[in-house]
C-alpha cells in the first residue's frame, strides 16, 4: 500500500523524532536527503517541532550564517557559491530555519 503525501510527511517525521542525522533518516526512509528535507520543511509548517539544529553541524551552520550576513538569503544558489564545496544545498535549506525562519 502506497503511503499518501501526508503519511509520508509524517512518517519521515516520526523517524526525524527517532534517528539523529539526516543520512540516517533518509536511509531508514528509502528516500534522499532533499526529499527528508521537504517533508520536514512541511511539517515545520504544519506546525510539528522540528529541531533542525540536529542536522547540521555547528561549524557549516557558523558557515552559512556568515555567507547570508554577507550576501543575504534571497538566493541559495548565491549562498552555494560562496560556501565551501563540502556544504549542501540541503544543509543550507536547514541553516536557514534555524538561522532566518
Amino acid at each position: 500500500v502506497k503511503e499518501s503525501m501526508e503519511e509520508r510527511i509524517q512518517n519521515t517525521y516520526k523517524v526525524f523524532l527517532e534517528k539523529d542525522t539526516l543520512g540516517d533518516i533518509a536511509f531508514e526512509r528509502g528516500f534522499t536527503s532533499g526529499t527528508i528535507v521537504k517533508h520536514l520543511l512541511k511539517a515545520d509548517s504544519d506546525g510539528q517541532s522540528v529541531d533542525w539544529k540536529k542536522l547540521i553541524a555547528p561549524e557549516k551552520l557558523d558557515q552559512i550564517d556568515q555567507a547570508v550576513q554577507d550576501h543575504g538569503s534571497e538566493s541559495l544558489k548565491s549562498l552555494k557559491d560562496n560556501l565551501p564545496e563540502h556544504v549542501t544545498y540541503d544543509d543550507i535549506k536547514i541553516a536557514l530555519q534555524i538561522i532566518a525562519p
